[in-house]
């Protein structure tokens, strides 16, 4: 993950240029706040379709879940303390 690019969703919508992601072959969202999934949709919709999701919600704790989601389960979610990992899928070969 020395590669990857964050970004922080946590306290506001970030100003970030969706358009400069599109090379990085991995990106953890850090979210958690309301509002944070439907910039998190956008963002991902943005990219297209050559990323796949992963939604990892209260890491540590007893409810912790990770699965795998698109634009549409994101946008239809507000996750509690979570990171929205995205990794180009030639990356994963």
């Amino acid at each position: 993950w020395s590669d990857a690019r964050f970004i922080s969703a946590h306290h506001r919508d970030p100003d970030e240029n969706f358009a400069a992601f599109k090379t990085a072959s991995k990106i953890a969202i850090l979210a958690g706040r309301e509002g944070a999934a439907s910039w998190i949709a956008d963002f991902v919709s943005a990219l297209g379709p050559d990323y796949r999701v992963f939604i990892c919600e209260n890491l540590t704790l007893d409810s912790e879940r990770i699965y795998e989601a698109d634009a549409a389960n994101i946008a239809a979610r507000q996750t509690a303390s979570s990171i929205v990992l995205l990794i180009r899928k030639d990356a994963l070969a």
